[in-house]
């Protein structure tokens, strides 16, 4: 008789046990992460880069409030505790965009220069969406390049992508990223655009991802260009160096 009645439990038992495990599962993995400060200004700092992207509104308050709202919520994301390693890739791994993107724009402002945060970050450089690329290409350009250097596979991983892309400030940001891997191959990538001064936003980021190189890298350009004659290139460069060893003697402000 006690037999079976445990045996008529079990199948209640087994029940209890799937609707336990079902709720944890519905339970979001970034629950608790969203009320902690960087989260909070991290959202409201991709809130107002969102109003202020709407540009085709003539409204110069609502533009004003956007700024605003920018310059505040960089203001208390610097001043706020940084999220640690887990904390960043549990919401960047998130299969919500609305919060993936808070985390990109988060390391936008203040990026975390660990390999798996970082290799993530490249990885959206791929993403649908254009703010998830927007964040993501800001991000790697505020990574300094002596976190990264070593790691030349992410480097791999960023012109695989870029000498494929369309997009204007996404080629030119990821441009300005690669130099900072030190690696001559992509050399010939970065002179390309280096060699159309006319084209701004690429001459100056292939320019500046040059500069982030050895400088036993930017001679060998300049003694390239000179084989080849490139006069208008070279005159390019000299004007731009002037000015870069000019703004590097500078005192700070």
């Amino acid at each position: 008789m006690y037999k079976n009645s445990f045996r008529k439990r079990i199948p209640l038992l087994s029940l209890l046990a799937s609707s336990l495990l079902l709720m944890t599962s519905c339970i979001p993995k970034t629950a608790g992460i969203e009320k902690q400060p960087w989260f909070v200004y991290g959202k409201d700092y991709v809130e107002g880069y969102e109003m202020a992207q709407k540009s085709g509104d003539p409204d110069e308050a609502k533009v004003l409030s956007s700024m605003q709202q920018i310059e505040r919520a960089t203001k208390n994301y610097l001043n706020s505790k940084p999220p640690n390693e887990k904390e960043i890739l549990r919401v960047l791994n998130s299969k919500d965009d609305s919060i993936s993107k808070i985390a990109l724009g988060a390391m936008a402002l203040r990026p975390l220069p660990e390999y798996a945060v970082i290799k993530k970050i490249i990885s959206f450089l791929n993403h649908p969406s254009e703010l998830h690329r927007d964040f993501a290409s800001l991000a790697l350009l505020k990574v300094d390049k002596s976190e990264i250097r070593d790691y030349q596979d992410l480097g791999e991983m960023i012109f695989e992508i870029i000498e494929k892309e369309t997009d204007s400030i996404i080629l030119a940001r990821g441009m300005e990223s690669l130099g900072k891997f030190n690696n001559p191959k992509y050399l010939p990538f970065i002179v390309r655009y280096l060699k159309n001064p006319d084209n701004h936003l690429y001459y100056y980021s292939s320019f500046r991802a040059l500069k982030a190189m050895d400088d036993r890298y930017f001679q060998q350009v300049r003694s390239q260009l000179q084989k080849q004659g490139d006069i208008e290139t070279l005159k390019a460069i000299d004007r731009t160096q002037n000015v870069w060893e000019t703004r590097q003697q500078a005192p700070p402000e």
